[in-house]
């Protein structure tokens, strides 16, 4: 029953859109939608690999809140998986970019739409940003290779270091700080 109540409200709620926006209007938002489900798919799949278990140490409790992963086969992934979430990542954006883009430049997108989609692209482009200084900023550091993915306000950090040390989860839980205002307690990072 509640299904059904559900399934006439959506029903109704496109219906009397479709008669205010149009049938171009209605469609872009649901492009929209969809990119931005497929983005989130994206981050949350190459977000940490599967086998991968959660051994946060009191000492990095205590330095940073910051949670930790240690990966049981260092050695088993290759180096490439850093370049393929880096290209991954970038690819989800660019497509999500363009399709917002689209919506800017419609000529029969809702100015609220296009106010929407521009402050999506701002948001993405300082995540963009973010990303790239923490990033920089690890591997200067001498931490190795690293890959850094912003969702909203949480983060997550996959590095390679041989036998992670506290110091070295305060320093990166100090980067993401600093570079984009993202507390301790919302960072994963994850070694691998």
């Amino acid at each position: 029953m509640k299904f059904q109540e559900f399934k006439e409200k959506t029903v109704s709620f496109f219906k009397k859109a479709y008669s205010k926006l149009g049938k171009r209007a209605v469609i872009v938002a649901v492009c929209v939608l969809l990119i931005g489900l497929a983005v989130f798919l994206n981050v949350v799949l190459w977000k940490t690999p599967t086998d991968v278990s959660e051994a946060p140490t009191p000492a990095n409790a205590a330095l940073s809140g910051a949670e930790t992963i240690e990966d049981k086969s260092a050695a088993a992934e290759p180096t490439g998986y850093f370049a393929e979430v880096i290209l991954s990542r970038e690819k989800a954006r660019d497509e999500a970019i363009e399709v917002l883009s689209g919506v800017i430049d419609s000529d029969t997108a809702v100015d609220e739409m296009k106010a929407d989609a521009r402050a999506q692209i701002e948001r993405m482009a300082k995540d963009m940003e973010d990303e790239a200084n923490i990033e920089t900023l690890i591997q200067s550091k001498g931490m190795g290779e690293c890959v850094a993915v912003i969702s909203g306000d949480k983060a997550n950090v996959v590095v390679r270091i041989d036998g992670m040390t506290d110091a070295q989860v305060s320093q990166i839980s100090e980067i993401v700080y600093e570079q984009s205002g993202i507390i301790p307690a919302n960072l994963k990072i994850i070694n691998n």
